[in-house]
């Protein structure tokens, strides 16, 4: 999860090309949404990215 599109879109493409799949997310809301369907569907994330400062909600750090 990173509100910036650049550092987002950046760590997306790294990872997809040692062929991890990615699923980016814009927010925390939109990844806890991500990560609790995935859990949902028998399918749970390898490992989570998050920002450690997010100035849309004023969070310092975030974690699952």
């Amino acid at each position: 999860m990173d509100d910036g599109d650049l550092g987002r879109d950046s760590l997306r493409e790294l990872l997809e090309s040692l062929g991890y799949k990615v699923e980016p997310a814009p927010d925390g809301e939109m990844a806890y949404k991500l990560f609790e369907e995935s859990l949902q569907a028998g399918k749970p994330y390898d490992f989570v990215v998050l920002t450690f400062y997010s100035p849309k909600n004023g969070l310092v750090l975030t974690a699952i």
